[in-house]
């Protein structure tokens, strides 16, 4: 069993470049595994450096190769065992490709902080009483107040 690195996906897109660097100046690659892996991260790493000069053709172009050289590691997955779980697919790169073709920016449209503050009221929810949680959890998430803007001050 390999080690598993859990990440946040906006923590998990900045080691792509460091997973790069040491695939290539640490672990070369000696089998036809290992340059096919190195090959999935190439464009992988591409598609982040895209999100600052986007260009739509490049994005859709690297974010579908990602995706099929992931795909090609998948099958070779499986036709090792048919239980394992390496290098599965997930309805997830099923949507990038939608939204990496869409030849819109991706990073428009991600909702990392909506995740955080799901995650962040789950965990004030963990620490209220039952009978107060839902007080708990306005005071701790109370951004503004109420302030009528169709009344005019005098």
């Amino acid at each position: 069993d390999y080690p598993v690195l859990k990440l946040k996906a906006g923590e998990a897109r900045y080691m792509v470049p460091v997973c790069l660097y040491m695939a290539t100046n640490f672990f070369p690659a000696n089998s036809a595994y290992e340059v096919l892996r190195l090959n999935m991260l190439q464009p992988l790493q591409r598609c982040y450096e895209l999100l600052d000069n986007f260009d739509a053709d490049a994005m859709g172009f690297h974010c579908r190769s990602f995706c099929m050289l992931y795909n090609q590691l998948n099958a070779d997955a499986l036709s090792n065992n048919a239980q394992s779980t390496r290098w599965r697919l997930y309805p997830k790169f099923h949507l990038m490709v939608h939204l990496c073709e869409s030849g819109e920016n991706p990073r428009d449209s991600w909702n990392y902080a909506d995740e955080s503050a799901i995650g962040n009221g789950a965990t004030v929810g963990e620490a209220c009483q039952p009978n107060n949680m839902h007080r708990s959890l306005i005071d701790n998430y109370r951004v503004f107040e109420f302030r009528p803007t169709n009344i005019e001050e005098s």
